[in-house]
């Protein structure tokens, strides 16, 4: 449920491969960062944050961390999976060139 990416988490969302990439750039914050995007004892509130909240700065956490790796985040965790990486490999190449 933690891994949930929008369109999945609305009733009757429709999910393909960018659901995947989405989970896979929460479990990236959290291995960046040692937390997740969006942290709540509520499932319910962390659902509404995964759905309406900001997409949170990885740099904010890990100001050792260049800003670069913040605009891969906001394309891995966006709302909008045509907003995402185009496929995996894409997804890939955006994480490598984001100097570290």
């Amino acid at each position: 449920m933690l891994f949930r990416s929008p369109e999945v988490a609305i009733k009757g969302g429709v999910a393909d491969w960018r659901a995947d990439l989405y989970a896979l750039g929460v479990m990236t914050f959290e291995m960046l960062t040692g937390e997740r995007p969006y942290n709540d004892r509520s499932p319910t509130k962390v659902i509404m944050a995964h759905l309406n909240a900001p997409i949170p700065s990885v740099s904010a956490r890990r100001p050792d961390l260049r800003p670069e790796v913040d605009t891969f985040m906001q394309m891995a965790l966006a709302k909008k999976p045509e907003d995402r990486s185009p496929h995996a490999q894409a997804f890939y190449e955006s994480f490598a060139a984001s100097p570290r």
